[in-house]
């Protein structure tokens, strides 16, 4: 957690789905999070974790069934037809995946932007060629950007166009859902360091929701691991990397090639679960190479893996204070298998 105080808390959230004929599905269930200025949080899991849900609700996309969001200490209020979004959560702002269709294409760039100063900020009228011009330079577009259309940008011109789009409301807190994963590798690259840049230069935070697990350890200042709904583990960057303590979380850094890790990359086993249906006790328990008898009825909850706390899983395997070496446990393993079988 950055020193700063957080601008946006996520409490205990839980989003769910009607599903016709077959009741509901709990997409999120039970997420805490915290994002501060000047940080950048990871959000990281497999396709259909929840974490695309948790950026919506956060955004007021999605109203949340239990818990709490908090902007900058307020309630953060569900979108709706009937009621507007109060004035004071107008700038809490998402960039969404595909930022073709993100945009109007019947609409210049400069007229996007503008809207959404007209719509989140008290800046006169007078000013919104200026201050479009300002977005656009910080964002890395030409001057004359705010004359063209969608049409005529690359797909990273078109996220740069989306995020300065964002940055007119003047926010405290970007959500970015997938913000990459449609850009060619050397887009990604280059948008990746811009929202690295603003977030420095602007003093804003970000949550970063991305399934490219590479990027995420590259830019973020901490990584939430999220499965099946919930998270079982947080911590920094080179703690996750290197020093996962829930199973799923080692799994699924383990299956990405390393060059500052012994080994070729372990695919994770098994199928995901049908998050309508989840599994008693630990979510992962049908997948875990450690799997215990008591990791079937019991749930684990989120501890602290270290005296600061910034280390948290969610593994009966773990104890606070004393985390155990999963690598350490998987080569014993290996070890008594191997001589085993060679008797």
């Amino acid at each position: 957690m950055s020193e700063n105080e957080a601008v946006l808390t996520i409490e205990d959230l839980e989003v769910e789905y009607r599903i016709k004929g077959k009741g509901r599905l709990r997409a999120v269930a039970g997420v805490s999070l915290e994002v501060a200025r000047g940080e950048i949080v990871g959000l990281v899991g497999e396709s259909g974790c929840g974490k695309s849900t948790v950026a919506k609700a956060v955004v007021g996309i999605e109203k949340p069934a239990a818990g709490e969001i908090r902007y900058r200490g307020e309630t953060v209020v569900p979108l709706s037809r009937i009621h507007k979004r109060p004035v004071s959560q107008r700038n809490l702002q998402m960039i969404f995946q595909e930022p073709a269709s993100s945009l109007n294409p019947r609409r210049s760039i400069g007229a996007q932007v503008t809207d959404a100063l007209r719509f989140a900020t008290t800046i006169p009228a007078e000013r919104y060629d200026e201050r479009v011009k300002e977005l656009l330079d910080l964002v890395g577009l030409p001057e004359n950007a705010a004359e063209a259309y969608p049409h005529q940008f690359s797909g990273g011109q078109k996220q740069r166009a989306c995020i300065a789009r964002a940055l007119a409301a003047e926010p405290e807190v970007l959500v970015a859902d997938e913000a990459i994963s449609s850009l060619d590798a050397s887009a990604q690259a280059q948008i990746a360091d811009l929202l690295v840049e603003l977030v420095k230069e602007l003093d804003i935070g970000l949550l970063f929701i991305s399934h490219d697990l590479a990027v995420i350890s590259e830019i973020c200042d901490r990584i939430a691991v999220m499965y099946l709904g919930k998270i079982v583990e947080v911590g920094t960057p080179a703690q996750i990397w290197f020093e996962a303590r829930h199973p799923y979380a080692r799994a699924l850094m383990r299956s990405v090639p390393s060059i500052g890790r012994d080994g070729f990359p372990e695919p994770l086993a098994g199928e995901v679960p049908n998050p309508a249906d989840p599994p008693t006790g630990c979510r992962f328990h049908t997948r875990c190479p450690f799997v215990m008898d008591k990791c079937h009825t019991i749930e684990p909850q989120l501890i602290p893996m270290d005296g600061e706390g910034l280390n948290q899983a969610a593994c009966l395997l773990q104890e606070p204070g004393n985390p155990v070496d999963l690598d350490a446990v998987a080569a014993r393993r290996e070890a008594a298998k191997q001589e085993t079988a060679s008797r």
